[in-house]
């Protein structure tokens, strides 16, 4: 082996060791950063942070841009904010693609321009980034920044659904049920409900509910939908507790319960929804045909009530 060859290994070598110490370096830096935000202490994070945006560190940017949006250790300044999530953005860093997009989306740090928010949400929606899909969904949806195209507006938001996200389940539901940008199709509605349902969501589990009892997309049965509006309706859901007050009241897929179908129209009607009025009007009725001590035991349920708690009835 030849001198020459042998001084260009050790050059090699020294260029790999000094990178590694350097990545290595920087990363105790951005540790000891996250390390002062998380103690609150903002002004040191920044301090960290600072020298490695300005070498071109994508997490540092990031987060400098978070800090100056947020007014953490710095004073608040949405036009720094976006700076920084540019220098990000253009090295493919999908969350401040995103963040980048909806400073545009809102006017913040930048003049308002939806054309140019779409096109960052599309480049952070092209890597997964969920909030992004979900906002460039509803931009094709009411045809802000691009042209209104319902069909685009459901495939992006199917791609939210099937990453899991329970909004993105319903709203697709929604255009399912509306034929908004795909089918009509009660079936495949009812699927999606189901999958944001079983994640909690108040909302899918009332409207899955109103599935099962009007037999729309699956089998009609009373005693499922009064699964489902329950659940909902111990999370606090207006509707629910309404439409689970009528089911009570008439015995639909439950025991006639009159104690639990007041508790649940007044809380339906203290909520201060659509549905508010006719539920009080239930309870009201109901007044006149249930006895002194049921009215006491109904009222003094309610008063005791939140959500969450169980609910009256069998």
């Amino acid at each position: 082996m030849t001198t020459r060859t042998l001084s260009f290994i050790r050059r090699t070598i020294l260029v790999f060791v000094l990178s590694a110490l350097v990545a290595e370096a920087r990363a105790d830096i951005f540790g000891d950063g996250l390390n002062f935000y998380r103690s609150g202490n903002y002004v040191a994070a920044i301090q960290a942070w600072r020298p490695l945006a300005e070498r071109g560190d994508v997490r540092a940017q990031v987060n400098l841009g978070l800090m100056y949006n947020a007014g953490q250790g710095v004073t608040r300044d949405q036009g720094e904010a976006a700076k920084w999530y540019r220098k990000a953005a253009v090295q493919g860093d999908a969350k401040a693609q995103h963040n980048l997009g909806t400073m545009y989306y809102k006017g913040e740090g930048v003049l308002q321009d939806y054309k140019e928010a779409a096109q960052w949400f599309q480049m952070a929606a092209d890597q997964g980034n969920k909030s992004a899909i979900m906002a460039l969904a509803s931009m094709y949806e009411s045809g802000q920044g691009v042209p209104r195209d319902n069909k685009q507006a459901a495939t992006w938001t199917r791609k939210a659904a099937g990453q899991g996200d329970d909004i993105a389940q319903i709203l697709l539901a929604t255009m399912y049920l509306k034929g908004n940008g795909v089918p009509q199709d009660f079936k495949e509605a009812a699927a999606w409900l189901r999958k944001s349902a079983d994640q909690g969501n108040a909302n899918a589990q009332e409207l899955l509910g109103m599935m099962y009892r009007g037999g729309m997309g699956v089998p009609h049965d009373n005693k499922e939908s009064v699964k489902w509006y329950r659940r909902a309706a111990q999370q606090g859901n207006a509707s629910a507790q309404a439409q689970l007050g009528e089911m009570y009241s008439q015995g639909l897929g439950v025991g006639l319960d009159v104690v639990a179908a007041y508790v649940l129209y007044d809380l339906a009607a203290a909520a201060g929804t659509k549905e508010s009025r006719n539920a009080s009007k239930n309870r009201d009725k109901l007044l006149k045909i249930m006895t002194p001590s049921q009215i006491t035991e109904a009222q003094e349920f309610r008063a005791n009530w939140k959500p969450g708690m169980t609910l009256p009835g069998n």
